[in-house]
């Protein structure tokens, strides 16, 4: 099997990571446990090229390098947000034909793959084309792979339905296949619409979570399982890998339940607006939540609630607080059970709060997990 698409550095403020992975580079890390025959093909300065044989050689995995001008970091805030790229553009993007029976291909910053396989499955990864066959590229059977709002976007479709249809017909692909996040996915082929559930985890580490869907709906795929049948496979491996982001993939299939909505449709979010840092940090973490697509978001300043000793909520809302210092979290402390209101509240770990009441409130130290526990049930 051959993994194609980009391998860079990833760096995470919260938690503080630092790896060498990107999309194909996960992929293929991943998989190497499930499956020995795998090729990474990406692009890299050819001075580099000795870090792709010592971080993927010892998994068995054969780099096939192609030369680029220099290698790409993605930095991230904290799983949610979106990456910072650096360099912001690459000075020419390459092409690199790609021959061989079974192809996955994910969208690249530094060119593009053409494929020539039997089977092909292409996640774009947010590129500006969704089409696999453009210059040459070809597949006997084609799965496309990509999040709703990728979809929604590339084919300026209103509706998840509508683009489904139109890369199914444009492409001549068998499968799409489009996540939608906690949603789950949806499944079209030969006519029918199938749906795939989220599957639930005790923590949310999303980097690289698309990543881990496209790696193994493929491999299955590939080895002649259903379309849906291997979508649902990818969404259970995708929640054990942001429950716990180990590499390479467990060999067996995790036992997961199907994620569980609280029902509410709006988050009051309640921060710190004061100073410029603050209401920064504030529109970072509402359009993280934003995109998640389930629920709307309201800001509201940490002052005025403090200043009211309320929560200026309605009660089909549920309550995200973010503290960022320990005299507000005091101050949060103080309102005791939050007027009776239940309430998620994000403590930075550094802030040393692990002992302060904070009457029925779930107090977390993951910003991303905080998200997560104020609009889904818990597991």
């Amino acid at each position: 099997m051959i993994v194609a698409g980009g391998v860079y550095l990833e760096t995470c403020v919260t938690p503080e990571t630092r790896q060498l992975l990107g999309s194909a580079g996960r992929a293929a890390l991943g998989l190497s446990s499930l499956r020995s025959d795998i090729e990474l093909h990406t692009f890299q300065p050819p001075a580099l090229w000795g870090d792709l044989e010592a971080n993927f050689r010892p998994y068995g995995i054969d780099c096939k390098p192609s030369a680029s001008s220099e290698r790409i970091e993605f930095a991230y805030l904290f799983p949610l947000a979106r990456p910072v790229q650096t360099p912001a553009a690459v000075a020419e993007r390459r092409e690199q034909l790609v021959t061989g029976d079974n192809v996955l291909r994910f969208g690249c910053v530094e060119g593009d793959f053409i494929v020539q396989a039997g089977q092909a499955v292409f996640d774009p990864q947010g590129t500006a084309s969704w089409h696999f066959r453009n210059r040459g590229g070809t597949a006997e059977r084609l799965a496309l792979v990509l999040n709703a709002c990728e979809a929604l976007a590339s084919t300026g479709a209103d509706s998840i339905d509508r683009a489904a249809r139109t890369m199914l017909a444009a492409e001549g692909a068998e499968v799409v296949v489009i996540k939608d996040g906690p949603h789950g996915a949806l499944v079209f082929s030969s006519g029918q619409v199938e749906h795939v559930p989220a599957y639930t985890s005790r923590s949310n580490y999303k980097v690289g979570s698309g990543d881990v869907f496209s790696a193994i709906f493929a491999h299955n795929w590939f080895a002649g399982m259903s379309p849906a049948h291997a979508a649902d496979h990818a969404s259970r491996y995708t929640a054990a890998y942001v429950g716990m982001p180990t590499l390479p993939f467990p060999e067996t299939l995790p036992s997961l339940s199907p994620r569980r909505s609280s029902g509410v449709e709006r988050l009051a979010l309640v921060a710190r607006l004061d100073t410029v840092a603050t209401q920064w940090f504030a529109s970072i973490l509402s359009g993280a939540v934003t995109r998640l697509g389930v629920v709307e978001v309201e800001l509201i300043a940490m002052a005025q609630v403090l200043k009211d000793d309320a929560l200026p909520v309605s009660h089909d809302a549920a309550i995200l607080i973010c503290v960022q210092d320990r005299p507000t979290a005091l101050a949060v402390a103080r309102l005791g059970s939050l007027k009776g209101r239940a309430a998620t509240i994000f403590v930075d770990a550094s802030l040393g709060m692990s002992q302060v009441d904070m009457g029925d409130a779930r107090v977390i130290s993951d910003l991303t997990q905080a998200v997560y526990e104020a609009c889904w049930l818990p597991e």
